[in-house]
């Protein structure tokens, strides 16, 4: 598993994004096309509270196409 994150200070609160990309149990997935699995984990810290929200995804890019900075700067891109 490959991971990439960034942190950004904006208007009193701290952004921390950390994607995690995998190709494990591609070939056994039943997705014409399947690159990589995607995790995106969000924590966003205002007035000292810190929730953390999860997100999954899947992309035919493979891991030569796309690193996990470059798909992490895609998913904020959408």
């Amino acid at each position: 598993m490959r991971s990439a994150f960034t942190l950004e200070k904006n208007r009193g609160r701290v952004e921390r994004r950390t994607l995690s990309a995998s190709t494990q149990d591609v070939a056994w997935a039943d997705w014409p096309g399947l690159g990589q699995f995607l995790r995106l984990e969000r924590s966003v810290t205002v007035h000292g509270e810190t929730p953390t929200t999860v997100q999954y995804a899947i992309t035919s890019l493979s891991p030569d196409r796309a690193s996990p900075e470059r798909l992490l700067d895609l998913w904020r891109g959408r």
